[in-house]
């Protein structure tokens, strides 16, 4: 006899083919700024997917979970959604979806392998591979850190203080791979000594797709506490800078797709991260037909170029901030739906903006002077302006200090 099944009707569109690992990153939150109602359509897909089937999604294709990648991207996206106000799916399901994952220990979790050992030891063991063998024990640990800090997030804004608490915890436990000794992210035994040998170059078992220069800053919702762990913020600042001067920088792949932005977390350096984001655009793009760099990833590779170009950056999905940079356009006017959002436009201008005026020596917010290098979600959907005077070198400051 023939299986029946049953055939749903949505109220909204269903979207498919979720490779979440990639577009967690900016994809979707620059789809959450840009096209919302569609946004949305997509946390509800994923919702459903969960209501359907009793996971969310990892890296769904055609209707059929692959477990492809690590991490728990789904988490992120709808998070991120949520805090910009896009909350009419069933945010029950939703959280009850992410704590599932977060918490089941047992056998059936294939969506989070390696959490019992996360949780038993705060990092996922090199040498114990437990019931599923997961990619990369280190990077694993380091998406789990992440995506439970957007758990806490969520946790947070809902009033479920105790859960709250409990992933912030969680969030930490990047911390539990860090070797201080050489200031790279590593492999770690049961013993808490790290797994040897120990080549940064190498994409080694400790890492999903990389090695230990792409994850060395791959902790998007703590980078302060990461500089801490580098020694402060100059140690910081010139790790980050080897990592572009050493050709160590892979901008086909994903872990280190944001760390050009990451200068702007330290004052007066922030010029570094327009000079970065602008070499690497001139390099890797072009109106070509191998204008691309790397596989789009469902639209990744494309989403940080027009992020780059219009000098906005989602560098921590959840955090609801832009990272700003100088845009390749002397005028872009964001319009804002007005169905979600204020509906007023919100202008960037850069109007002596070219090849060689790349650094940006002042910024104005409606006409206000401010010198902040990151945008707050609500303030940019709010519209108005945001100007810029760009400049063909670094400016400097009366102390001699980059401004």
């Amino acid at each position: 006899a023939m299986n029946s099944r049953e055939i749903k009707k949505s109220d909204f569109t269903r979207y498919t083919i979720y490779s979440l690992w990639d577009t967690y990153r900016n994809v979707h939150p620059m789809l959450a700024l840009l096209y919302p109602k569609q946004q949305l359509d997509m946390v509800r897909s994923i919702v459903g997917m969960y209501q359907d089937g009793g996971w969310l999604p990892k890296w769904e294709q055609v209707g059929r979970e692959t477990y492809n990648m690590n991490g728990d991207p789904s988490v992120p996206v709808i998070v991120d959604s949520y805090l910009k106000g896009m909350k009419d799916f069933n945010v029950n399901a939703a959280y009850e979806g992410m704590i599932i994952q977060a918490t089941n220990i047992e056998k059936g979790n294939k969506l989070r392998p390696g959490l019992y050992q996360y949780l038993k030891y705060g990092y996922i063991p090199n040498d114990d591979k437990g019931i599923y063998f997961v990619p990369g024990p280190a990077s694993t640990t380091m998406e789990y850190a992440f995506a439970d800090w957007t758990i806490a997030r969520m946790a947070e804004s809902l009033g479920k203080h105790e859960d709250a608490k409990e992933f912030y915890r969680r969030a930490g436990f990047y911390k539990n791979v860090f070797d201080p000794s050489s200031g790279y992210f590593r492999g770690r035994l049961k013993n808490g000594e790290f797994h040897l040998p120990f080549d940064t170059l190498v994409w080694e078992e400790s890492y999903e797709e990389g090695n230990a220069w792409h994850y060395n800053f791959m902790v998007p919702h703590d980078q302060q506490g990461l500089m801490q762990l580098m020694g402060g913020e100059k140690k910081y600042t010139e790790r980050l800078q080897r990592l572009f001067d050493g050709g160590h920088y892979m901008m086909g792949n994903e872990p280190d797709i944001a760390y050009p932005y990451l200068f702007n977390y330290v004052k007066n350096e922030e010029w570094r991260s327009q000079k970065t984001v602008r070499a690497i655009l001139r390099q890797n793009y072009s109106n070509s037909l191998s204008g691309m760099i790397g596989d789009d990833d469902c639209g990744t590779m494309s989403a940080w170029a027009i992020c780059a170009m219009i000098g906005l950056y989602p560098v921590c999905p959840a955090s609801n901030h832009y990272a700003i940079t100088s845009p390749v356009f002397k005028k872009i006017t964001i319009k804002t739906d007005a169905q979600f959002y204020s509906g007023r436009d919100f202008v960037i201008e850069a109007p002596n903006s070219s090849e060689t005026n790349i650094y940006i020596g002042s910024m104005t917010r409606n006409g206000t002077k401010t010198d902040s290098y990151f945008l707050d979600h609500s303030d940019l959907v709010k519209g108005g302006t945001l100007g810029m005077k760009l400049s063909i070198q670094p400016g400097k400051n009366k102390d001699g200090t980059v401004n």
